[in-house]
């Protein structure tokens, strides 16, 4: 069992270090990528909770992180899909958007990461839920995965990122029907040249919300999902006012 986990850590390794650079020019190519905030990410492992506007963020966010990220990402959409490859060898965890409780297998896996020292990504909303311009989220409590996040930190106590994404409405309608990397640089191919220019995504990251094991009470979860839900608002809000 060690050695088919250590052997898995090597692919991942392996695979994240051919795939970053060759994923990073392909996005860099199509987009124009600003990360702000940065002093904010923390040197230890941390969950990053972020909002969705594309089918594509978890792929776009791992590949410009400086560490291994893993994403919690929908098993229905990701398994039949030609990304699958990708998914796997990047160690990326899959969950159910079909199942009602938080599953046994995220925790487990999260926690593996984090013990290295890795980061966990999150989209706490869902595939179908996004920030619209006034720049509102369902409230997470209202999903059925909603405590994912809060509880990855509060049982492993390590610190909550929120991370604010933010790219032109119109651009982001288009790419949720994201289906490969091809097809998603000929839809921002086609928006180029319209324009004359590459869309802004912008990636704001926030201050670190700090957990401990004491807030493990269901009580307490739903009130740092609240604040999570908060921050990421207020980081979709910077990401916004920086790209005009």
């Amino acid at each position: 069992m060690q050695l088919k986990k250590e052997s898995k850590r090597l692919v991942e390794l392996v695979a994240t270090g051919c795939l970053r650079p060759v994923l990073k020019r392909t996005f860099a190519s199509h987009l124009d990528i600003q990360r702000i905030g940065t002093e904010n990410l923390p040197e230890g492992p941390a969950v990053l909770v972020y909002n969705h506007v594309s089918n594509f963020d978890g792929i776009l966010n791992s590949a410009f992180l400086d560490r291994l990220a893993h994403f919690v990402v929908q098993r229905e959409g990701v398994y039949n899909t030609a990304l699958l490859p990708f998914f796997w060898a990047t160690g990326n965890i899959p969950i159910s958007v079909n199942s009602g409780s938080l599953e046994r297998n995220v925790l487990r896996r999260s926690t593996e990461y984090l013990e290295y020292g890795d980061c966990i990504g999150v989209f706490p909303e869902g595939p179908a839920v996004r920030l619209k311009n006034d720049g509102v989220i369902t409230p997470v409590e209202d999903r059925k995965h909603y405590p994912v996040a809060s509880l990855i930190a509060v049982q492993n106590e390590v610190p909550i990122v929120p991370v604010g994404l933010f790219i032109d409405e119109e651009v982001s309608r288009d790419l949720w029907e994201f289906k490969g990397l091809g097809h998603g640089a000929k839809r921002l191919g086609s928006y180029r040249q319209e324009t004359g220019s590459k869309p802004k995504y912008i990636i704001s990251y926030g201050k670190s919300i700090l957990v401990s094991r004491r807030g493990e009470k269901k009580a307490s979860l739903s009130a740092l999902t609240e604040e999570v839900r908060k921050r990421i608002i207020e980081q979709y809000q910077s990401a916004r006012d920086y790209a005009k």
